[in-house]
């Protein structure tokens, strides 16, 4: 299995790239169909990305709690372009590459026509987990797609054979991920290191040594290679410190705050939808293990990186975006399906098997262009509330030194504002979470006491400055409060 894909003809090719454009020109808050479409957490990475391409450095000068590559490509695209328009086109071809992969595995198991019908159910289902675009789980997608389905085939080989090396230009690409992974969040390389363990496990069990060694030594080239410039930059710019605590020590504290709000209804059919890839394989993977015995050794790996993901997902904030990274499992749920189909003996069965198959993508079909059509409520729609400045605007375009407390970052795109407080959004959200970041934020405001602060709610951590060095001069605007520097 190669990236780039020897199945593939070259009008296959043409149409990917067409249904790429269409995908995210759909989807993608950074398409041109969007003027004042900004999701929160990619307002986030532009703000910084655009700043890191004006000399500030992330951690440092704007923060947040995700890995740097993250930022760099926000960056990049900004490079490109001067705007998110960069990121358009970065993302057109980075789905052209997850879809052509999707397609290239797909065509090893069904005919073309299949398909192009399975990678359209696969393309509905990721609709609904894209979350606007620029989220930090597409970025690793077309690095995990390969590696998942070499592994889903060297398992196969596994069980044919008597005994099999696994080689190391693969293990070279787990590292590769799992650097991947601590640069952009950690946790994305849950079922790469659970299926890893596996690989290791199996190659101890038939003492392949030289291969053990051989794997251990590319693995660790991989993850050094995409690792070590990013340490240096930041220990050069004095920032690695500031790094390692917003990337590791912060999501440390973080992820031991989680919480679950109520369930709706609503809530858990989202869910259901979201997360099909993990626990679809899952339940496939076990009734495989028990009705195909030549194949049991496969079945027990995606039996066990399924579950111990799923695991990791309940843990989190359930975000629908988290199950991106699941894509591939989604893919080897499908081909596996086939697989259980065909060992039923009894043709009730069969048919069975495969009007529930059937039903299952007819309701991700219309979930999909439900999805299609919520994003698209978004072309030339006004500014949502939550986002406006009414008669702030003017202050705003007149002085660009103005930080926003819990506030919508998107106001800093909109008016094109670098951030001069690297604390610049999600201040009480942040320090719900960590108490170590607390003084942080008070101080981050304490040294670059801006002219201008516009608060939504009370109870923040400035309070004490904002008593002695301002006062609000306008609260006329959707429970904002702009405050000025008078001291």
């Amino acid at each position: 299995m190669t990236l780039l894909l020897s199945n593939i003809h070259y009008r296959d090719r043409i149409a990917i790239a067409f249904i790429a454009f269409a995908f995210v020109t759909c989807l993608s808050s950074l398409s041109f169909l969007y003027d004042t479409y900004y999701p929160l957490d990619s307002a986030i990475y532009q703000i910084i990305g655009k700043g890191w391409t004006e000399g500030k450095i992330p951690y440092v000068d704007l923060w947040d709690q995700k890995g740097p590559l993250l930022y760099l490509i926000n960056a990049i695209g900004y490079a490109l372009t001067g705007n998110k328009f960069g990121l358009f086109v970065i993302e057109i071809a980075l789905f052209y590459i997850v879809f052509a992969q999707l397609l290239s595995f797909y065509r090893s198991y069904f005919s073309i026509v299949f398909s192009y019908i399975i990678l359209f159910v696969t393309i509905c289902h990721l609709s609904q987990l894209v979350a606007g675009g620029n989220v930090i789980e597409e970025y690793i997608l077309p690095l995990l797609l390969p590696a998942f389905f070499y592994l889903h085939k060297w398992s196969k080989d596994a069980c044919e054979n008597a005994v099999v090396n696994h080689p190391a230009k693969w293990a070279f690409s787990y590292g590769i991920i799992l650097a991947f992974s601590l640069l952009t969040r950690l946790t994305n390389a849950v079922g790469v290191c659970v299926a890893v363990l596996i690989v290791f496990i199996y190659l101890v069990k038939y003492r392949k040594w030289n291969s053990i060694l051989g794997n251990i030594i590319y693995f660790c080239a991989g993850f050094a290679i995409f690792t070590i410039p990013f340490l240096v930059y930041f220990y050069i710019n004095d920032a690695l410190f500031e790094m390692i605590y917003a990337t590791i020590i912060y999501n440390i504290e973080y992820t031991g705050n989680i919480f679950h709000e109520n369930t709706t209804w609503y809530a858990m059919i989202s869910f259901l939808l979201a997360y099909l890839n993990t626990y679809g394989v899952f339940f496939i993977s076990i009734i495989l293990f028990f009705s195909d015995k030549k194949y049991r050794f496969t079945y027990f790996m995606w039996t066990m990186v399924s579950g111990i993901t799923m695991v990791y997902f309940l843990k989190t904030f359930l975000y629908e975006h988290y199950a991106v990274i699941s894509i591939p499992y989604f893919a080897i749920m499908l081909v596996e399906s086939k697989r259980a189909i065909q060992l039923m003996e009894k043709s009730l069965y069969r048919k069975l098997l495969r009007s529930g198959f059937s039903f299952f993508g007819f309701i991700i079909i219309l979930n999909g262009i439900y999805q299609f059509n919520q994003e698209l409520q978004h072309i030339n729609q006004e500014e949502d509330a939550y986002v406006q400045f009414g008669t702030l605007t003017k202050i705003i375009q007149s002085d660009k030194n103005v930080v926003g407390y819990n506030i919508h970052p998107s106001f800093y795109l909109q008016n094109q504002i670098t951030p001069s407080c690297r604390f610049f959004a999600l201040q009480n959200w942040y320090s719900f979470f960590s108490e170590s970041i607390k003084p942080k934020i008070r101080e981050s405001f304490n040294e670059s006491k801006p002219p201008y602060i516009i608060i939504r709610g009370q109870n923040t951590l400035i309070d004490d400055m904002l008593k002695l060095n301002y006062k609000a001069i306008d609260n006329s605007c959707n429970g904002l409060v702009l405050y000025q520097k008078v001291k």
